[in-house]
């Protein structure tokens, strides 16, 4: 893509209130003013920053999605293909899916975190930070509902084992998974 090439109207809809990379660390751009510089925010460490577009530090290829663990909770993302000229992640193109609906005031507001896209939970996701299985399962016993320990699978209080919100198994009382005889082939996932 050559952003020389493209207006100040273009740059603004393509990137404006989206995920991309920085000198790869996950940014959210706020906005693209007319000398073409960007506004944007470090999802890992919250730090305000100010570029052009044009400098070439930018990434623009899609950022990896998959679970989310925000207050308590875990949140599946992901990109729905869409023919709009959003460049990065964007709230109109996510879906974002959970294991189980609570129904409280934490999980409403954890769902809106997440769609906001400004969290750095959402920098852990794009960087495949996770606990291992035994630290989510530590987790469950205090606070959390649900932890994701995958980009792709989940674990909650009740020891239900999810992959991309779909319970596909246990966690026996080892701590090891046990997956249903369907769900079986997952295990080379992990």
């Amino acid at each position: 893509m050559n952003l020389q090439d493209a207006s100040v109207a273009d740059l603004k809809m393509m990137f404006e209130n989206t995920v991309v990379k920085r000198n790869n660390i996950p940014v959210f751009i706020h906005s693209v003013n007319n000398n073409r510089k960007v506004d944007f925010i470090n999802l890992g460490n919250s730090d305000e920053g100010y570029a052009s577009i044009e400098d070439g530090f930018w990434d623009f290829k899609p950022v990896s999605t998959g679970y989310v663990n925000i207050m308590d909770y875990s949140f599946y993302i992901t990109r729905i293909p869409r023919r709009q000229y959003k460049q990065g992640l964007h709230h109109e193109n996510i879906k974002i899916g959970y294991n189980c609906p609570y129904d409280d005031q934490r999980q409403s507001t954890a769902f809106e975190r997440v769609k906001s896209l400004r969290c750095k939970p959402l920098y852990n996701t794009i960087n495949n930070v996770y606990p291992s299985l035994q630290q989510a399962l530590e987790l469950l016993e205090d606070e959390c509902v649900d932890v994701a320990f995958d980009r792709q699978f989940s674990v909650d209080k009740g020891g239900r084992v999810y992959y991309k919100t779909r319970y596909v198994g246990d966690v026996d009382k080892a701590g090891k998974i046990v997956f249903f005889d369907d769900f079986e082939f997952l295990r080379k996932a992990l």
